[in-house]
């Protein structure tokens, strides 16, 4: 998503290195320097710097914003190439963007979230000792309790979140058992409570809301605009839209974890743990992180098991943009590979990032971190090794080159941050 949001067309895909800034020389110049950004397409990079005692900006390239703040938190850059962050003055706190602070300020911002494009960003807020979710400086008229678990419409123009609309005081088990909390929809609460709720989700058109629920202290559901399932499970996790509209949740009963779409059983496979679903945007293919028997991890793709087995964990399941091909990343003791499409690769790492296909789905790639150094693979292949930080490949829009981001250890390229687009052998 991340990649298409900025016309990948428009980006310089011309092989060859360029730095883009010098991170010794942030260091140099301001002393406390955090971890830098890039923009998706490596064209520029920035960083939270103390410009004083107790005072902090950013700054993007070789420019310092003008804004001076008491603490800077979850800085980034957006899919649409501006570099945000909350900022506090004061102890009120606001959203930064590209050095402009939107005019409403707040006790407390966290949980910043922006829409698929980049354009629009919203968080969870508390604002005198109620709390609520803000879009674009706008805050939803009511207030409640308490908030997490906040999601935002792929468009950008809607909130939901998990709310709690019941006063509740410590040790109040009777009242906490009848329900105290609902999901609330760009300020509209549900009407009915749960004990509680979690892994709000809008569908894609962002008409829906769906979300995993516990319905008693023993029984678990999922809860769609409102309204429960009438089927009741020993555990559930996260609920995933379908193509058509359907909802998926792994949903455990009788010991065993299924897939089971509105409520009723999809696969006859059965398993010791079923989480982490994921749908192909083409052809609609289920897939998930799966544990055919204890202990032993691998994924499920439309109900047939991957041979492939890791003893320690599997995560970050990834079809490719046409549906055809499936990864993953996978742990044996101490170390982690990529599986695709039910083989392993070769090289084993310390740690390592989830897997990036490219778009015509015949590469897939990630970054990974061994002995303290990064470096970037695609298809098992060293593209580059030895980097003191490097961030997700990114994919030519014809799958022909890869965007390398990084920062160097050695040589002419230490402590610099630079950009190097490279053909795919």
């Amino acid at each position: 998503m991340m990649q298409n949001a900025i016309s990948q067309a428009a980006w310089d895909w011309q092989t060859g290195r360029r730095i883009v800034a010098d991170l010794d020389q942030w260091k140099k110049e301001y002393g406390y320097v955090e971890e830098p950004f890039m923009r998706p397409d490596g064209e520029e990079a920035a960083a939270i710097v103390r410009t004083d005692e107790a005072e902090y900006s950013v700054i993007c390239g070789t420019e310092l914003w003008e804004g001076r703040w008491d603490k800077i938190w979850k800085p980034g850059y957006g899919t649409d190439g501006r570099f945000s962050c909350l900022v506090s003055e004061l102890g009120a706190w606001s959203v930064a963007v590209d050095d402009r602070v939107w005019d409403e300020s707040f006790d407390f911002l966290w949980t910043p979230l922006q829409s698929r494009d980049g354009t629009r960003i919203g968080a969870a807020v508390q604002q005198g000792r109620q709390y609520a979710a803000v879009l674009d400086g706008n805050m939803w008229e009511k207030t409640f309790f308490a908030i997490n678990d906040l999601a935002m419409a792929s468009a950008g123009d809607q909130l939901a979140a998990v709310v709690q609309t019941v006063a509740l005081q410590e040790g109040d088990i009777e009242k906490f058992q009848s329900g105290c909390f609902t999901v609330a929809v760009n300020g509209e609460a549900w009407n009915q409570n749960f004990v509680n709720l979690w892994d709000v989700r809008f569908s894609e058109d962002g008409r829906r809301v769906a979300a995993a629920a516990r319905s008693t202290l023993y029984d678990y559901t999922v809860v769609v605009d409102g309204k429960s399932w009438k089927q009741r499970f020993d555990g559930v996790w996260e609920p995933l839209f379908l193509k058509d509209g359907r909802i998926a949740v792994p949903a455990r009963s009788g010991g065993k974890w299924r897939l089971c779409v509105d409520g009723e059983p999809l696969w006859a496979e059965s398993f010791v743990q079923l989480w982490q679903l994921v749908v192909s945007d083409a052809g609609g293919k289920i897939a998930g992180v799966c544990a055919p028997e204890f202990g032993k991890w691998t994924l499920v793709e439309d109900g047939k098991v991957w041979s492939q087995r890791f003893g320690e964990m599997v995560m970050d399941p990834v079809f490719s943009p046409d549906g055809r091909r499936l990864a993953c990343t996978g742990k044996n003791g101490d170390m982690w590979t990529i599986a695709c499409d039910d083989k392993v690769w070769d090289q084993r790492f310390d740690q390592i990032w989830a897997p990036v296909f490219s778009p015509d789905g015949n590469h897939v790639g990630c970054r990974a971190r061994d002995k303290g150094r990064f470096g970037v693979y695609v298809n098992g292949k060293t593209m580059v090794s030895g980097l003191a930080f490097a961030w997700d490949p990114v994919f030519s829009p014809d799958g022909q080159r890869v965007l390398i981001r990084g920062v160097g250890s050695e040589g002419d390229l230490a402590g610099k941050i630079f950009r190097e687009v490279l053909e795919i052998g």
